[in-house]
């Protein structure tokens, strides 16, 4: 995980949120700023979330083109609609109390956590149907 993000997410994140400020750099207004979230939602999310899903379905043994396209059809939609829910706040934030070069280790440290949570939810899922099985 450390070599994908150091690697792999972190140079994606920061050339993609790099384009994106060059992009809206010097443009003021409301109208603007949500422009710049709608890009950040429909274009850099989805590409970082699927290679991350890429990634992790790699790192988890699957090996075909198929099985990893597979796995990302399953996982992507999930992701998609909740990144689609939190970070319009979490970018309004950014764009209100942060320099534009902080914003990728922001970013990241959200969804670190919210990636956190969701793996602790899926473990404490898992768990609790093992014990409903050995019952």
């Amino acid at each position: 995980m450390a070599l994908y993000g150091f690697f792999i997410s972190g140079p994606l994140g920061h050339v993609l949120f790099e384009i994106s400020n060059k992009t809206f750099k010097n443009r003021a207004g409301s109208g603007t700023k949500l422009l710049q979230i709608l890009v950040t939602l429909l274009v850099i999310f989805p590409i970082q979330h699927i290679v991350y899903l890429a990634a992790m379905a790699i790192i988890a043994g699957l090996r075909t083109p198929e099985q990893v396209l597979a796995s990302i059809k399953k996982s992507l939609w999930p992701m998609v609609r909740t990144t689609w829910i939190v970070f319009p706040i979490v970018q309004t934030f950014a764009q209100k109390f942060l320099e534009p070069h902080l914003w990728v280790p922001f970013f990241n440290l959200v969804g670190f956590s919210l990636g956190l949570h969701a793996t602790t939810k899926a473990k404490i899922r898992q768990r609790k149907l093992s014990e409903d099985d050995d019952q």
